[in-house]
């Protein structure tokens, strides 16, 4: 896969979903589009290298 594309089409995907959106629920529904997606992008091998970060991303922002 070429990485450029895989992101046009998860940006394009997650913009087309924006008017279906909850309020409050974007970072959980973000998750679960990831979910889906990623382990189809990611190979075995890739995957198992990644570590999970503990606890949530942090926000943009002042501090």
């Amino acid at each position: 896969m070429q990485p450029d594309a895989v992101a046009e089409l998860l940006i394009s995907a997650w913009a087309g979903m924006a008017d279906q959106r909850t309020p409050g629920t974007a970072e959980q529904q973000m998750r679960t589009f990831l979910g889906c997606c990623l382990p189809g992008i990611a190979t075995p091998a890739a995957a198992a290298r990644l570590e999970p970060a503990p606890g949530p991303a942090p926000r943009p922002g002042p501090p």
